[in-house]
């Protein structure tokens, strides 16, 4: 089966990298299309192709750096023209299934999707399903965006309540099919020691314990809360603790250093604001002492299910995958939404009791063995993809 995979900017490369060597090793051809690779965001030993071909003036753009505004004002000028490329390059490969990762701007998308379905069977992955329809999206955006949702006969989510979250939206639940995310490929400390002395060199601050949150800085996933609850912390307690938040930043971080100063806690702070390389992972995890998701919501989570690796007791929003995962008092603590107290009890509890958190910890491990390898997501997949080639037939 021939197969094309979109991923215009690139985000969930993540997914789409163990999923789409699976999906080779099944004897498909691959190809995914996104944007130009940035520097430390080489796709090793990938078994498919990857073609740059979308955002090439607006990565050219970001690599000088400049205001945000005008960067993503680049690349909003430039998303239709790439959607005329990539339309050409798919009239020439012509793939079986062509498997959308994200809808970006509707009303250039539904142009795409309306040519495309007449050639192709279409799949969409929907990320964060509440977020997508959320009070701070614009009416006539969400509209679009169902609109756009409605043209696929096949749509994946990776658990029930984000099956019910596009229900709730007025679309059909046999269109809706339930294939969860993998667990990257992991990385053990003795296999990149040698290759960590730049995080190491960034890590500059000694303490007792780190709190740590990894991933990227997005307003939905709750740092401000974080470092309201770090401020909250008996004293002593937090005089002997780091907050290392790391991860590249999607929203504007002075906001957050300046509240980090407004509540006298900037010096126990640590930020990496960057691209955390594979290598950079292992080490990352063995220096923290518990792993913190604040989330508002969220479908899915790289960084959760890599942390399962590392064993590291977990701190996080009874919400969405959280809920599902992490059982309280057992892999870590759960806390209510945007719960202030809550959420820095929790992390006193952690860190406070050095015996309980290496139980925590062992239990974290063991949910690494729930998670579906990538061969298994891989067959499910290929069942949504074959279904969807037949019906186009």
């Amino acid at each position: 089966m021939k197969i094309a995979l979109l991923d215009f900017t690139c985000f969930s490369r993540f997914y789409f990298h163990p999923l789409c060597n699976a999906l080779s090793q099944r004897g498909n051809e691959v190809v995914v299309y996104g944007r130009p690779l940035r520097n430390n965001e080489q796709l090793s030993d990938n078994e498919y192709t990857y073609k740059e071909i979308m955002f090439r003036l607006g990565e050219r753009v970001e690599s000088l750096g400049g205001p945000r505004i005008f960067r993503r004002l680049t690349k909003g000028l430039e998303y239709f023209p790439s959607l005329i490329s990539l339309f050409r390059d798919l009239k020439r490969f012509q793939p079986d299934v062509i498997h959308f990762l994200w809808i970006l701007i509707p009303v250039f998308d539904i142009w795409l999707i309306n040519r495309l379905q007449k050639k192709s069977a279409l799949v969409l992955s929907v990320q964060d399903t509440r977020l997508q329809f959320g009070s701070d999206v614009p009416k006539v955006f969400a509209w679009k965006r169902r609109k756009a949702f409605r043209l696929f006969k096949h749509l994946i989510v990776q658990s029930e309540p984000a099956k019910q979250t596009l229900v709730s939206k007025g679309l059909p639940a046999e269109n809706i099919n339930i294939i969860p995310n993998g667990i990257p490929k992991p990385l053990r400390l003795s296999e990149c020691e040698a290759d960590a002395g730049a995080i190491k060199n960034e890590f500059k601050k000694e303490s007792e314990k780190v709190i740590l949150f990894f991933g990227s800085l997005e307003p939905p996933k709750g740092v401000d809360l974080l470092i309201k609850a770090f401020a909250k912390i008996n004293p002593d307690l937090r005089n002997r603790t780091v907050l290392w938040i790391a991860g590249v930043p999607n929203m504007a971080v002075e906001e957050l250093k300046s509240l980090a100063r407004r509540l006298n806690v900037d010096s126990r702070i640590n930020w990496t604001l960057r691209l955390i390389l594979d290598h950079e992972i292992p080490w990352l995890y063995d220096t923290a002492d518990v792993s913190v998701f604040p989330y508002d919501y969220t479908d899915s989570s790289n960084a959760l299910l890599t942390s399962f690796i590392y064993g590291k007791p977990l701190v996080a929003t009874d919400e969405g995958i959280f809920s599902e995962h992490i059982q309280d008092g057992v892999h870590g603590y759960l806390f209510p939404h945007r719960d202030l107290e809550a959420l820095a009890n929790a992390l006193e509890k952690v860190l406070a009791d050095k015996d309980r958190s290496k139980r925590m910890g062992e239990e974290v491990l063991k949910l690494a063995d729930t998670i579906p390898c990538w061969d298994e997501i891989a067959l499910e997949m290929m069942k949504v993809y074959e279904l969807a080639a037949t019906q186009n037939r």
